[in-house]
């Protein structure tokens, strides 16, 4: 089990026996990341499914290896690694609070908070040449001093009956202002919504 704390960052993965470099930087991840938020707003799109697994092994591998479905497997379980888990593999255990949060920030809409949380929190202005390791423990030990994170618990803020009117008011209000915007398809959508009468 991989420890940020005594072990080596890891620079490569291994792919049939081979230990195979990679690009392990926050940018790099976060591109593949930003990928993945954009198919799962074309549910059922095979082709752009088969294009976007193409483009983040391009994105992850200098030299993409011979099994590119295995290839592609490594690349989730590094991409996957969380600093509470210590482990890669998310099945079997609870999740991070990051990961409980995950579905409540996007990197593509979220840029800038969590650039000036980094900023405000670490004084860190880039990701350059920060290992997605090392920005995955940053980012989740973020407080809530800082706005991203103020963001992620508007989003997630259960508004309840024992609540005043004013501050039902104010939560509704702050969940309309850092509300992420729903890209899925109308279709999607519809869907989903008809789905609450059933």
């Amino acid at each position: 089990m991989f420890n940020i704390l005594i072990d080596d960052l890891p620079r490569t993965v291994e792919v049939d026996g081979v230990e195979v470099p990679i690009r392990c930087q926050t940018n790099v991840s976060i591109a593949i990341s930003l990928l993945d938020e954009e198919k799962v707003f074309r549910p059922g799109d095979a082709d752009f499914a088969l294009e976007t697994a193409v483009k983040q092994l391009s994105l992850f591998y200098p030299v993409i290896p011979g099994d590119e479905m295995l290839a592609l497997q490594r690349l989730i379980e590094f991409y996957s690694y969380t600093p509470l888990a210590g482990a890669q593999s998310r099945e079997g255990r609870p999740q991070t609070s990051l990961e409980q949060h995950k579905r409540n920030f996007s990197f593509k809409y979220d840029g800038g908070l969590i650039y000036s949380a980094f900023l405000q929190q670490y004084g860190i202005r880039g990701f350059d040449e920060l290992h997605w390791f090392e920005f995955q423990a940053l980012l989740e030990g973020l407080t809530d001093e800082t706005q991203f994170i103020k963001a992620i618990q508007f989003r997630t803020m259960q508004i309840t009956k024992e609540m005043s009117k004013a501050e039902k008011a104010y939560y509704r209000k702050m969940k309309r202002r850092y509300a992420l915007p729903d890209e899925r398809p109308q279709e999607v959508r519809d869907a989903a919504f008809g789905s609450l009468f059933e």
